[in-house]
C-alpha cells in the first residue's frame, strides 16, 4: 500500500468513526484498523487533527443552524403571547367604557 492510498483509507476510516449512523462494531473495527495503519505509517498522524477539526466546524454550524431555528421559534412564541395580551387588553379596556354594550 502506498502512502496515497494509506491516506485515503485513513481518511474514510476517520469519517466512519465520526459518522454518528455506523453502528458501534463498525466504529470498534474502524478504530482497530486506524491504529493498524498509524503504525504502518506513523507520517499520517497528522491527519487525525485535521478530520477531527472539520468534524468540530461541521458540527458547530450545524449547531448554530439548531440555534438560529430555536431562537426564532422563541421570537415567535413571544410575539404570539403579546399579540394575545394586547388583544385581551383591548377588550377589557373596551368593557369598561361607560355606555359601550348597554
Amino acid at each position: 500500500m502506498t502512502d496515497k492510498q494509506a491516506e485515503q483509507r485513513l481518511r474514510a476510516l476517520l469519517k466512519m468513526t465520526i459518522d454518528r449512523g455506523t453502528t458501534l462494531a463498525e466504529q470498534a473495527n474502524a478504530t482497530r484498523c486506524i491504529g493498524k495503519l498509524l503504525q504502518d505509517f506513523p507520517n499520517l498522524r497528522h491527519i487525525i487533527a485535521e478530520v477531527a477539526d472539520q468534524a468540530d466546524h461541521a458540527h458547530v454550524s450545524h449547531k448554530t443552524q439548531v440555534s438560529d431555528g430555536c431562537h426564532s421559534f422563541w421570537k415567535g412564541v413571544v410575539i404570539g403571547v403579546a399579540s394575545t395580551a394586547l388583544a385581551l387588553g383591548s377588550m377589557i379596556l373596551a368593557s369598561k367604557r361607560p355606555g359601550v354594550g348597554s
